[in-house]
């Protein structure tokens, strides 16, 4: 909400815009660093990837034609996240490919009690201090894109609290996907029909009133209660609205949330009980859930936002085990670190580390505190990077106009009868198999190679052995008989590629994959094979 509050003043003069799709070139961007990237900033300078300890690429990219656009992202598995920016929200595989796309024009995107998506679309009346309600409509659909159920034109509360510096709207989808609103003729929980299936202006507990227009919080729990906080008292309701319990308890809206099963708030876990609220203690949850990002091996990330400092913090010791400091000269030009967002610092499984500094910038370190690589994103007015590592190897960074998906590009190392060999080409995964530079490998097996041009065929011989593909098929012979294999030859940048494995198991050398080590093996007695 608050990144999304920066481009307010902007928003209201969009209506629509286009969204551009790119995939990365190939092998083009693993010659180059520091790599170029089409993608600018607020001030039209381009994107820069700077590779150190890691090598990533460009995977794909999605660009909106307006620069007022603001791109968001929210992770559903490994496999796919969800984008959305001012007009449109679209579900994105690994591979960048566009599951489905909903034209919607809301300012943000939830996952419901239920599981289901929803998001909401306002008029903004909130932002006139004199108005007291807000037109919106709210639209709930599942993973696969199909809308499950719409509410147009419903008529908010604003609630301008004291303690907040937004007036607020609250709204939530509970387990059994009804909407649950606070509307301005009282707090309404709307069937995915439409229809009413209970209202109230006060909540009643012991003979206590609270006026639900003083609301500051609203959560759905997925095992189908709702916790409203009023004034300093937290309301647990049942599936009927009536309250089952009442305890004294600040609550906001912006310092809670629930988690799986797990309300979490003021730094704190806790279970939903028939009496009241259950504070966990298992730590290992209480590290998943507490809102620290961890570091995988016992500890967690903090940021001193005073001198851009990020520590790794061991949970025993409480003490630091490595610190690193944004550098003199991107402090000395106005950017910071800062672990106040928590969507610009995040980890992954690995314990690798990834933090934004103000300007958009990317740095990322390693478990032991070195530099991996950096995204340079130089913005002049405050645009924080949302990071969300995705898989082992992609990460989902979206900046104002763009969405980009960075692939780590493993170093395959390749040895031959024990001695490691020096490639022109660097060796890559297509289709889980690796692929050599054609020329290469047929150098380094010592095999006669001959290219058929008008029939973009490959002839390879050795000892009596002969293999025949062709660039783009995965069907060819050998010796005469005719074989289908995993992956085809393809061409990029004007080098032809092959699988290792493949060719060279059919010239009658072994090969070997060492998975830990992404090494591959190749012994062959007919060959010294240095080079």
């Amino acid at each position: 909400m608050k990144k999304w509050f920066l481009g307010l003043a902007v928003l209201l003069f969009v209506n629509s815009s286009a969204i551009s799709m790119a995939y990365a070139d190939s092998a083009e961007l693993l010659e180059q660093d520091p790599v170029v990237l089409p993608m600018k900033d607020d001030h039209g300078q381009n994107w820069v990837l700077k590779n150190q300890n890691a090598k990533y690429r460009l995977k794909w990219s999605f660009s909106s034609d307006s620069p007022y656009d603001h791109f968001d992202a929210m992770k559903v598995d490994n496999q796919t996240v969800i984008l959305h920016n001012f007009s449109e929200v679209f579900a994105v595989s690994n591979n960048g490919q566009v599951l489905w796309k909903r034209q919607n024009k809301s300012r943000d995107i939830k996952i419901g009690a239920d599981g289901s998506l929803y998001t909401f679309t306002d008029d903004f009346s909130y932002l006139d201090k004199n108005k007291t309600s807000s037109k919106i409509t709210a639209t709930r659909f599942n993973m696969n894109g199909t809308v499950l159920s719409q509410y147009k034109d419903l008529s908010l509360a604003i609630v301008r609290n004291t303690n907040s510096i937004l007036p607020e709207l609250f709204y939530t989808f509970d387990w059994k996907g009804n909407l649950i609103a606070l509307l301005d003729n009282g707090l309404t929980s709307l069937r995915t029909d439409g229809t009413v299936k209970w209202q109230a202006k006060e909540l009643k507990y012991n003979d206590t009133s609270y006026n639900v227009f003083a609301m500051n919080a609203l959560l759905a729990y997925p095992q189908g209660n709702l916790l409203v906080g009023i004034d300093n008292q937290l309301l647990c309701l049942n599936d009927d609205g009536k309250v089952v319990w009442a305890i004294p308890t600040v609550l906001s809206k912006s310092g809670a949330k629930v988690t799986r099963n797990y309300v979490v708030f003021n730094g704190k876990i806790y279970t939903v009980t028939s009496t009241g609220l259950k504070e966990e203690t298992d730590p290992d949850i209480v590290a998943s859930l507490s809102g620290k990002t961890i570091d995988h091996h016992g500890g967690y990330f903090q940021v001193d936002g005073k001198t851009s400092t990020l520590s790794d913090i061991d949970a025993q010791s409480g003490k630091a085990k490595w610190s690193y400091t944004l550098s003199a000269s991107e402090r000395s030009a106005g950017y910071n670190l800062t672990g106040k967002f928590k969507q610009n610092l995040a980890s992954d499984d690995q314990g690798n580390v990834y933090i934004s500094t103000n300007g958009g910038t990317i740095h990322s370190l390693d478990p032991q505190g070195n530099p991996r690589f950096s995204l340079q994103i130089t913005n002049k007015i405050i645009g924080y990077s949302q990071i969300i590592p995705l898989t082992k190897k992609t990460i989902i960074i979206t900046n104002n106009r763009h969405a980009i998906c960075l692939e780590r590009v493993d170093d395959i190392s390749l040895s031959l009868n024990g001695e490691e060999q020096s490639l022109q080409h660097q060796l890559f995964k297509q289709d889980g198999r690796v692929m050599i530079s054609l020329r290469e490998i047929f150098e380094m097996l010592e095999a006669k190679v001959t290219w058929i041009a008008d029939q973009n065929e490959i002839i390879a011989e050795k000892n009596g052995k002969k293999i025949i593909m062709q660039l783009g098929s995965n069907e060819g012979t050998v010796n005469g008989i005719a074989t289908i294999f995993d992956t085809a030859p393809v061409l990029l940048d004007n080098v032809t590629y092959v699988p290792i494995r493949f060719v060279s198991e059919s010239l009658g050398s072994q090969v070997e994959w060492d998975d830990v080590n992404e090494i591959v093996r190749i012994t062959d007695t007919t060959t010294n094979g240095s080079k």
